[in-house]
């Protein structure tokens, strides 16, 4: 049985329903089901690993601090992956203006 259909089994047991609600259940779901298949490896590791603590959670093999400490630890890894593909981005801008900028100059300069 795959992760994420026992973790869909733990969302739909009637207690876990009465705790939190039959939307958050359904949107947390969609949300994992969306991620697992994204084409980013960060984003669908991060979802096997939540999905994984938290169906383990249910199961009793883990505690809350356990998953919480689990999430904690991909909310960092979150943080330094946008650190990571903010300065990849600007750096790509960086180079596409300087170039534009060489570019315009030299082609100024000629013209004049």
């Amino acid at each position: 049985m795959s992760v994420l259909h026992e973790l869909e089994s733990v969302f739909s047991s009637p207690s876990f329903r009465q705790q939190v609600g039959e939307t958050l259940a359904g949107e947390s779901l969609e949300l994992f089901r969306e991620g697992l298949k994204d084409n980013d490896a960060f984003i669908r590791e991060s979802c096997r690993i939540m999905a994984q603590a938290l169906r383990d959670k249910a199961l009793g093999e883990l505690d809350e601090e356990d998953v919480t400490v689990a999430i904690a630890g991909q909310k960092a890894l979150l943080q330094i992956q946008l650190t990571n593909a903010e300065i990849a981005t600007r750096t790509r801008m960086q180079n596409i203006v300087d170039k534009l900028i060489t570019l315009s100059l030299a082609t100024l300069i000629h013209a004049l």
